[in-house]
């Protein structure tokens, strides 16, 4: 302190370890000081110094649009390791990191060792047999049953595989394992674009618990996959999806629970054919006003974040079924949610609710609706106009047991009995 946290005095790990601990204490000048010292150590150019910081969290220390400017520069350093054809050690590295996906086509021309891979993925996907149904699969692979009934049998034995379940095919195995090894960004757009069978891709189910993956390594070409009906993107460490995401025009489900994301992107709205969407445990504070474009959503999981507000056009997705914001920061229910009619479960559950408005009573089509852990003192006689309701929970709230009992859809004794289970209802 003594010295304005000159680095020069010590040696420079401890010193830069020294200010870490500080700037998590608190320390306001020292976090100053931390940021110039990270700066210096991404734009060194140097990628296993680079990928540390990455995956070491520390470009939590700066905000969005810090972030960004930051990684201009680390890009560049990134693209010139590219261009030096003879270090390959380094290349690989960045590869198998994912920073491929960064490289425009024509920066991938330039690397002798990208346009050999590039080939090597050509000459899987074209070898690669193509099993376009859960029968072709078994098939080749238990020839020996004679008939597709003792196929099913044996793999309902064996997998408790059920017939009408998703099951990846071996070329999607094959895709998946491309991308999450970064071999997947050695093709161009032309080769994803026009390729037969990366065309008639439905399913990516895609998850890398392990290894570092963020956003700025995701595979961008992926969204030139027409087909894809099912994304799956979870655990992967992504900070914030990439606008080409939203050109997934025949997406169905999409599944990013278990990330980093704090924003989506404004151009989500353009998912027209979206229906089921995970965003369970990110850091999301808000969504973009563009959701009410969503209008054949069924299912909108959004428990497990940050989230105060609602947009207004929410209560556009007329054919949202389930909506689920349990464990958010919401203090009161946001009066849009009771215009979305045909929502038969809402979940609020471990927020931080004292009042239950009447308006609950607009959602006629209600069969579900938790608000366990709550602060609630009150339940409006309203409630009893919800005749669909089957499974209310109001357990760990502030209610008083006599104004409950007084209402008619607590007039079930096993009912009661089990919202007053543990004395969870004062």
């Amino acid at each position: 302190m003594e010295n304005n946290y000159d680095t020069r005095i010590l040696d420079s790990r401890i010193a830069f370890q020294l200010l870490k601990t500080l700037v998590d204490l608190g320390d306001v000048k020292a976090k100053s000081v931390f940021k110039s010292e990270i700066i210096k150590r991404f734009t060194s150019g140097w990628p296993p110094t680079i990928i540390y910081l990455i995956e070491q969290d520390y470009l939590d220390y700066f905000n969005d649009t810090e972030q960004e400017m930051l990684f201009n520069e680390i890009k560049k350093g990134i693209i010139k390791t590219f261009k030096n054809n003879n270090d390959l050690p380094l290349v690989k590295l960045l590869i198998d990191k994912g920073f491929i996906y960064l490289l425009e086509d024509k920066e991938k021309e330039n690397n002798l060792f990208i346009r050999a891979l590039r080939e090597k993925c050509l000459n899987l996907l074209e070898t690669q047999k193509d099993f376009r149904t859960y029968d072709d699969y078994i098939t080749a692979n238990l020839s020996y049953f004679s008939t597709p009934d003792q196929r099913e049998a044996y793999y309902v034995k064996r997998y408790n595989w059920q017939p009408d379940k998703d099951v990846a095919l071996p070329i999607e195995k094959l895709v998946k394992w491309l991308i999450l090894k970064g071999y997947f960004g050695a093709l161009t757009i032309n080769d994803v674009k026009f390729h037969p069978k990366l065309q008639l891709i439905e399913r990516l189910y895609l998850n890398r618990k392990s290894d570092y993956f963020d956003f700025y390594t995701l595979p961008k070409n992926i969204s030139l996959m027409n087909s894809l009906k099912v994304l799956e993107l979870r655990e992967m460490r992504i900070r914030k999806l990439p606008n080409s995401y939203c050109n997934f025009t025949s997406l169905e489900l999409l599944d990013l629970e278990r990330n980093n994301i704090k924003t989506l992107p404004e151009c989500l709205g353009d998912l027209h054919n979206l229906r089921t969407l995970f965003l369970y445990k990110n850091k999301l504070e808000k969504l973009p006003e563009s959701i009410g474009g969503l209008r054949h959503i069924e299912r909108l999981i959004l428990s497990d974040n940050k989230i105060k507000v609602l947009p207004e056009s929410i209560k556009e997705l007329k054919n949202l079924k389930i909506l689920s914001l349990s464990n958010n920061d919401l203090i009161k229910i946001p009066p849009q949610v009771f215009e979305i009619s045909n929502l038969k479960e809402l979940h609020l559950l471990g927020n931080r609710l004292n009042e239950l408005p009447k308006k609950i009573s607009n959602l006629k089509n209600l069969e579900i609706l938790d608000l366990s852990d709550n602060k609630l003192h009150f339940i409006p006689r309203e409630i009893e106009n919800l005749k669909l309701l089957k499974t209310l929970n109001l357990r760990q709230n502030k209610l008083n047991k006599n104004r409950v009992y007084s209402l008619n859809v607590f007039e079930k004794d096993s009912l009661i009995n089990e919202l007053m289970k543990d004395g969870n209802i004062i």
